[in-house]
């Protein structure tokens, strides 16, 4: 593995661990559930982006952010194996 994929790695595991902890903190805020959808499709963590953004928009239904990390799920999920991403 790449020295620099490593160190990303890292850095989405250390913000996937202060989202949570954010959280954790105030569960009310839908944003903390984006940024954290957000990590998880970096990751390729499917099912844990889509219950990310599906809970940000329990909190807010207009949220965008929520509706466009939904909405890339099946693409990359589908697509990406194809172009092999």
């Amino acid at each position: 593995i790449d020295i620099r994929m490593r160190d990303f790695n890292i850095l989405i595991n250390s913000l996937i661990y202060l989202d949570g902890l954010a959280i954790i903190k105030n569960s009310n805020v839908p944003h903390y559930y984006t940024n954290r959808a957000l990590c998880y499709l970096n990751q390729k963590r499917w099912p844990q982006a889509v219950q990310d953004a599906r809970q940000a928009l329990e909190k807010d239904p207009n949220l965008v952010k929520g509706h466009f990390y939904l909405g890339k799920e099946p693409y990359y999920h589908t697509y990406g194996q194809i172009l092999q991403f």
